[in-house]
């Protein structure tokens, strides 16, 4: 994997500035270009996942282990062009398309999966009409896990969690935290919203149940390092044109999104949650 990289004139008292952009894309599923529909950008193909692949290493980027990221002190100044992939909700085909990609192409990832197995497959999508699909069991996340992928947890059930009451938020948090744990035999640091949705108290309770960090979607500020419990990422879509993936790679779309959502709040359009 292409992991460790040093340049001095990036870390002011051994931490990388607070302003650094790290590109932070975020997949959800890789098939074969047969299962691909039009105007669904939740799908992407191997082909067109190949072709970001090979344009993501042309221009250098690499993924670097995020323990590099968040602990630069530890770990030593960065150099190169830090990237972090990510997949959410953990389906089979992140398993059997997108793995061996990433692997051909030096790339390593976050996979964050849903706790629950005995469901087996993208039940909360399926009332919206989007295509059923499989989700990894127990052996196939440890499979995909020694493949150098990270496992990050997506919670028990795929819920909106600023919906939820404090003993809800628990189970989705901290429970399926202990499950992948015990699945893996080892910490699980990293997690991802469900549907990116996040609000002050789900990130505290994020924080509280011993994740190092957090993602969301389009909430956040605009620097990987502004909030580590709301860190933005950018939605990749089946696209792999130049002057698309420069304008996701670049945070010109992120610092768009997050520009309108610093106006929103300014003339009191916040998002607002119902505790049910």
């Amino acid at each position: 994997m292409n992991n460790g990289f040093h340049d001095e004139n990036l870390v002011k008292n051994g931490r990388l500035p607070a302003m650094m952009h790290v590109p932070v894309l975020m997949y959800h599923r890789i098939c074969k270009p047969a299962e691909v529909s039009a105007g669904n950008d939740y799908v992407v193909s191997t082909e067109v996942f190949e072709r970001q692949l090979q344009y993501f290493a042309h221009r250098g980027y690499q993924t670097p282990p995020i323990d590099d990221l968040l602990n630069s002190k530890r770990h030593g100044p960065f150099t190169g062009k830090p990237l972090v992939i990510t997949f959410d909700d953990g389906y089979l085909d992140t398993l059997e398309n997108a793995a061996p990609l990433l692997i051909k192409y030096g790339f390593s990832a976050i996979v964050f999966v849903i706790s629950d197995f005995s469901r087996q497959n993208n039940w909360w999508d399926l009332p919206y009409n989007m295509a059923e699909a499989r989700l990894m069991n127990e052996e196939q996340v440890m499979r995909i896990r020694d493949f150098g992928i990270e496992i990050g947890s997506h919670g028990w059930s795929h819920r909106s969690l600023p919906l939820l009451k404090d003993d809800e938020l628990a189970e989705e948090l901290h429970h399926s935290k202990q499950i992948l744990e015990k699945l893996l035999n080892k910490p699980v640091r990293f997690f991802a919203y469900p549907y990116g949705e996040v609000d002050e108290r789900v990130a505290a309770f994020a924080e509280k149940s011993g994740y190092q960090c957090a993602f969301a979607t389009n909430y956040g500020p605009w620097s990987f390092f502004g909030d580590l419990f709301q860190i933005r990422r950018t939605l990749i879509s089946n696209r792999a044109d130049a002057l698309y993936l420069n304008f996701k790679l670049s945070g010109a779309e992120k610092g768009v999104r997050w520009m309108w959502s610093v106006t929103k709040q300014i003339v009191g359009r916040k998002p607002q949650y119902n505790v049910r």
